[in-house]
């Protein structure tokens, strides 16, 4: 078995609306998002997976929904003001935690790497602290 690991840096805002302590003020994150795939053989250049495919794939996704945008919750009070601005904004359904983020990664990219499997993302939210996401 073998088993790369790409990680992809972006910064974002959120705030989690139902917490009593400080996050629940709106705040922000320089985050490195890790992405694990692993592969039984190698492929024809000897890769589980060329890292510039799989990096284009997640990049374009984080640069469109999420670096620099405000992650909130379906519920967050300050989503019709996001809308009226024009703020870029990505709402999840629930409370937008390292743990969400890292599933929601998880779930967009999870066909990415053709014979490859993705299996785990990790959210590194601070340089003390990650969640990671495991099928």
């Amino acid at each position: 078995m073998y088993q790369i690991d790409i990680k992809l840096e972006f910064c974002y805002a959120h705030r989690l609306i139902g917490h009593k302590g400080k996050c629940f003020n709106l705040h922000g994150h320089n985050a490195v998002a890790v992405l694990s795939y692993e592969a039984d053989e190698l492929d024809g250049n000897d890769f589980v997976i060329d890292f510039s495919d799989v990096k284009a794939v997640a990049k374009a996704f984080i640069d469109k929904n999420w670096d620099h945008a405000y992650l909130c919750n379906e519920s967050d009070p300050f989503l019709p003001m996001l809308k009226e601005y024009g703020l870029k904004h990505y709402v999840f359904s629930n409370e937008p935690t390292a743990e969400r983020i890292a599933k929601d990664l998880y779930l967009q990219l999870m066909d990415s790497g053709g014979y490859a499997k993705l299996i785990c993302v990790e959210i590194q939210e601070t340089c003390s602290g990650a969640a990671t996401y495991i099928p």
